[in-house]
């Protein structure tokens, strides 16, 4: 009876190891299983964003194409600042395209002083004042920063400039660029921008490496505005309605008559924006390009005397999520869920 009663012990011990053995295996393949689904997962998003890049990166050459035919067939294009294109479907999703004129915009870089007195308004300051950023906001300081965010001296201008040793001392230190501005998003280390002033501005200011002329025909009120301290709002309205009935080809008199020269403004634009959006499988993938488009027609603005050799091209490309337009916030705020959550 020992021996049945000791046979029948080790018997359930035996089976409750092989009852060990098969959960812990259950549970190495649950695993196992949750790992691939997550792979796979995984590489579907990768896949999925790599076929959105591509397919972001395939608008430049089509809009490109667009714009040549669009100058070349009509002179509806001289007007339009911005322009959202139907959206084209791909597989698996769905293409949105947006062009922006740069030049309708006020070029950050082209901001100067004045050689005899750094006092004097420059064109950022009436940019800022057309804009009626406040009564709280000192213009003057922002203007003068900028100029030092550009010139490649550590001296500061006038009474409101900053240089090195003023953002030294900031919580988190970085030296003035000391050049031209790369990316707009540089204009948030200004002394004097906060949230809510750069979020103005921003809309009106474009960054291009060289100086340009603001395009007459896309310009905004407050844009227009920064070709003369003698431009008022009426005045600037009086070009809207000139440009609506048809587009504008020489300087209208309002402008003249306020000492406004031909040399600051242009007609057609040579430098675009493109904003792509692809979406596929719920993936969303973002590319902006800054592109040169030359009007062959005319002298070059970048002061190349044959302008019939110059060719477009593509300047710069931009991926970076932070640096996008808060018109896609929110898409951000989703993508960057979904990546916390995975």
């Amino acid at each position: 009876m020992k021996s049945i009663s000791k046979l029948s012990r080790q018997s359930g011990l035996a089976l409750i190891m092989v009852l060990l053995i098969v959960v812990m295996a259950g549970v190495i393949a649950l695993d196992m299983v949750t790992r691939s689904q997550l792979d796979i997962r995984r590489t579907g998003n990768l896949l999925a964003i790599d076929q959105g890049n591509a397919y972001a990166m395939g608008a430049e050459p089509f809009v490109l194409a667009m714009l040549e035919k669009a100058f070349k067939d009509s002179d509806d294009w001289l007007t339009i600042s911005k322009q959202a294109l139907p959206d084209f479907i791909i597989p698996g999703g769905v293409l949105s395209v947006t062009i922006e004129d740069l030049q309708a915009n006020y070029n950050l870089n082209s901001v100067k002083a004045s050689a005899d007195n750094a006092d004097v308004l420059n064109t950022f300051e009436l940019l800022m004042r057309a804009l009626d950023l406040g009564a709280d906001i000192d213009t003057k300081v922002i203007s003068q920063s900028v100029v030092d965010w550009i010139d490649t001296d550590l001296i500061p201008t006038g009474v409101g400039g900053v240089e090195d040793d003023y953002y030294m001392l900031r919580d988190i230190p970085y030296r003035a660029g000391n050049t031209l501005f790369q990316d707009l998003s540089e204009l948030r280390l200004i002394k004097g921008i906060d949230n809510e002033t750069y979020a103005t501005l921003e809309s009106s200011i474009s960054v291009l490496p060289v100086e340009v002329s603001i395009n007459i025909n896309t310009a905004s009120i407050a844009v227009i505005r920064t070709l003369s301290d003698k431009v008022t709002v009426e005045d600037a309205q009086e070009v809207i309605n000139l440009r609506k009935e048809a587009p504008l080809k020489t300087l209208p008199e309002i402008l003249k008559s306020k000492g406004v020269g031909e040399n600051q403004v242009v007609f057609r634009s040579e430098y675009f924006r493109i904003t792509s959006k692809a979406i596929i499988n719920d993936r969303k993938s973002y590319l902006q390009s800054i592109i040169f488009f030359p009007d062959t027609t005319q002298p070059s603005q970048s002061g190349n005397e044959n302008s019939q050799e110059l060719k477009s091209i593509v300047l710069s490309r931009n991926q970076n999520y932070r640096y996008i337009s808060p018109e896609t916030q929110s898409d951000v705020d989703e993508i960057e869920s979904n990546n916390d959550s995975e």
